[in-house]
Formats: structure tokens, sequence, C-alpha cells
């Protein structure tokens, strides 16, 4: 897989075991392993990163054999490791290391480090290494990582249950350390590890979707690659992520997992049928230097400042597109044979490419779309007239919605106005006498007289 100039869906598999796992792990792998079948498979299933990661030992001499003939078209190899560590329960947990290394002088650097940890906590069997979260800590604290522990809960060496009493500071261990979950299989499982790990969080952070689970073969029989573990468990389903072959675009997945890691079913649904603009090649002309441009199938963006060329590019993209009719402007005197074209389909360049129904509107167009209120024709030029109509049609029947309640309003003042307002009639000097800090009393002398007369005879 060659290392294209641009962003694009990349197969991952950062868990992929060598028979050097079989000297710290009794039966750990099945078959023999070799760099020549690695790279056959690897090739094979269209892997763009991966590692390889023994339990607590570094396989030298399958990175050496790997890097001396690797090229761009190969897929990118990182250091990793999978170790084992000790939780505060007691329990051990599994964890992969992904280093930001992929030449051999590192990965003997990082073994050293490793190897000289064992020695130093006295522990002379292989078969019982382990390590505390401190150790890793210490021993990598000069090294750039991705820390990706095991996930499931109830599951096998996880770290949820390894670190249950501590998983207030393991949630926030994963949540700011460059990490992601492992061990996930298929969506449902995906679904069941994000419950079980939420049951365990503050409500803060629980049900958030930035947390990311990947899913890798954990592969222990390269003969049979890509099955899963030695090949019993079946096929694996690759997960894959959003960039180019670089340590950098797996952090970007980590920062960013709803976006940029899609499952083998999530990636299968995105529309891969167009027929999208691969290359604009310009040959060497009055106007122009030689040059090749490369475009992604996904998102372009050409940036520049005022005259630098922007829409110049946009018109000789437009003219070489046979299903388009570009009016007449001051950029046809750039055009020409110079000026070739290659589109997803083509087999070569071409003077003219057929791409169905492109959605091509300048600058121009869309300002006078709107100063004239032509917004019909730009939803018809835009391939979105069912749209337009759908919108139109809704806005309509709100519309008719509102005059009805304004209709019915205006009715319910008429009554009040015919019925009721004469009935309550205000004057100015009853109004005024509401304001008046003075009373006028009114008495009458007929009652006064027969309520005090009987007191006096």
């Amino acid at each position: 897989m060659s290392n294209k100039k641009y962003s694009d869906w990349l197969r991952i598999d950062l868990h992929i075991h060598t028979d050097k796992s079989r000297e710290t792990k009794n039966g750990d792998y099945k078959g023999n392993f070799n760099v020549t079948t690695l790279k056959s498979k690897l090739k094979e299933n269209e892997v763009g990163i991966f590692s390889l990661t023994d339990h607590n030992i570094i396989n030298i001499n399958a990175y050496e054999e790997y890097y001396k003939d690797s090229t761009d078209n190969d897929s990118l190899l990182l250091l990793g490791v999978e170790l084992d560590i000790e939780g505060s329960t007691g329990k051990t947990y599994h964890s992969l290391l992904i280093f930001n290394y992929f030449d051999i002088s590192d990965v003997k650097v990082i073994s050293q480090k490793l190897e000289s940890k064992y020695q130093a906590k006295g522990i002379t069997n292989s078969f019982d290494r382990k390590l505390t979260f401190d150790d890793i800590i210490e021993i990598f604290k000069d090294d750039e990582f991705f820390f990706i522990p095991h996930a499931k809960k109830g599951g096998h060496q996880n770290i949820v249950d390894a670190e249950l009493p501590n998983i207030r500071d393991t949630q926030k261990m994963i949540l700011l350390m460059q990490s992601a979950l492992e061990k996930v299989t298929a969506q449902e499982m995906k679904e069941a590890y994000q419950k079980g790990f939420d049951a365990l969080q503050n409500d803060e952070f629980r049900n958030r979707k930035d947390i990311a689970y990947i899913n890798f073969s954990d592969n222990h029989n390269i003969e049979q690659y890509a099955c899963r573990h030695m090949g019993e468990k079946g096929n694996h389903q690759f997960d894959y992520i959003k960039g180019k072959k670089s340590y950098e675009t797996i952090r970007l997945a980590f920062i960013d997992p709803q976006s940029r890691i899609k499952s083998q079913t999530e990636y299968d649904s995105l529309n891969k049928k167009l027929n999208t603009i691969d290359n604009l090649k310009i040959n060497s002309h009055d106007y122009f230097t030689q040059n090749e441009l490369i475009f992604s199938p996904h998102l372009n963006v050409v940036i520049g400042g005022r005259s630098s060329g922007k829409s110049l590019l946009m018109n000789l993209i437009g003219k070489k597109i046979d299903s388009l009719t570009i009016k007449q402007n001051n950029y046809d005197k750039f055009h020409g044979e110079h000026i070739l074209i290659k589109a997803k389909r083509d087999n070569d360049y071409k003077q003219q490419t057929a791409i169905e129904k492109p959605i091509y509107i300048n600058q121009g167009d869309i300002v006078d779309y709107f100063e004239k209120n032509s917004l019909k024709e730009l939803a018809e030029k835009s391939n979105k007239k069912p749209a337009y109509d759908e919108a139109k049609a809704e806005f309509i029947v709100h519309k008719n919605g509102l005059q009805s309640i304004i209709q019915e309003m205006i009715d319910k003042y008429k009554d009040i106005q015919e019925f009721d307002v004469k009935k309550f009639e205000l004057h100015k000097k009853t109004i005024d006498s509401f304001h008046s800090t003075s009373y006028t009393i009114n008495l009458n002398i007929e009652s006064l007289n027969s309520t005090f007369a009987h007191r006096f005879q």
C-alpha cells in the first residue's frame, strides 16, 4: 500500500505476535513465523499500519529484517510490545505500548530499557515478567507512546478488573493519556464494553463519545493471517483509521474516534463508487510551468491570497469535465491541449474526463443567486431540486398554519369589539381622578339623621 499524499482510510493492526512470545508464554504461538510471510500477508490484506507486539519482550531480529528492505509502499511498522501490568487488586492486565519509533536503532534502545528493568527487579524467569504502571512511566518517561489496555470487564487480563479499587485514577489515566481501549471484535461487543466501563465512571464522563475503541487481530499464527489469535477464532474484521501512514494519524484517530475510526461495516457503507478527479497535469506553456496536482477523493481545499489563481484552477478543472458547460470568461486564454486530467476510472491522462452530474458553482454565481432571489436555480444546478421542493412544501404548510392563527386572532378581536367594548367606558375625568391626591365625600343627610336621631331622644 503506497503512502498517498492525501488523507485516506487505512487498515490498522497494532497487535501481531511473533514466535518470540514463546520465550515468555508457554504455547503462545502456533506455526512458524518469518518476515517474508508477514510481508506477503500484510500486502494481501492491504494493511497500512501495524506493530509486532510480543509478550514482555521485543523481537529485535524481526524488526531488523523488516526495516532492512522496507519501502514507502510497504506497511508502516511501529515499535510495540504487549506488557503484563500488575494492577492495584494484584490481578494482572495486558496493555499494548506503541512507540513513535520505526527504525532499528530505537528498537534496540527500547528493548534494552525493558530488559534492564526486569533485571533490576530481580525477575530472572522470563515467564514471570510483569511490571507496574509506575515502572512503565519510569522506564519510558522520555519516550512517546500510546497506552492501549484490554478493556472488557469480566474478560481475560483486563484493566477494569485489575484496577477496580483504583478505578477513578485509572479513568483519569485513560482519559488524559494518549490511550485507546482494545479487544473490540464487533459493534455489539463494543457497546457492551462501553456500558461496562461507563458503569464505573463519574456522571460527567459517562456515555462520552470521545473514548477510542479499536479492534486488532491479536494474531499468533502468521501463516493464517488475518485470523484472530491462533486461528481458532475465525478471521479478523479490520478497523480503519483516517490519515496517512504515520504515528500522528493514530494520535488524531484517538482524539477524534467518531470521525477517524471506522469498523469494517462502517467503512463498507461509505460511498466509494463515485468517480472522482485524481490528477490535473499542466505541461509547460506560455502561462504555466510544468506541474501536476494530486487530489484526495474526499475533501480538497485550495487556499491562496487574492488573485493567486484559485478561480483559474477551478475553471481549468471545470473545462476538463465533459458534462459541464462553462460560460466564456477571461480564463479561456489559459486553456489548451497542455492541460490534461485523470479521474479514478481513467487509465491515463485525457483531454476530458466523464463525471456524472457534478456540482459546479463559482462564487459569482452564488452572489447572483441570492441577490436575484433565484434560490430555485441554485438548487437545480447543485442537484438539490428534490430537497428544495420538499423544504418549500414544508414552508408553505407552516405559512398556511401561521395565517390561520393570525386570522383566528383577528376574528376574536372583532368579537370583543362588537359585544364587549361598549359595556366599559372610561372618561378622561375618571382616569385623572385615579391619580388625584384629594377626594370628594358625598354626605347623605337623610341617612345621617335617621342613624343619629335615636341617640339624642
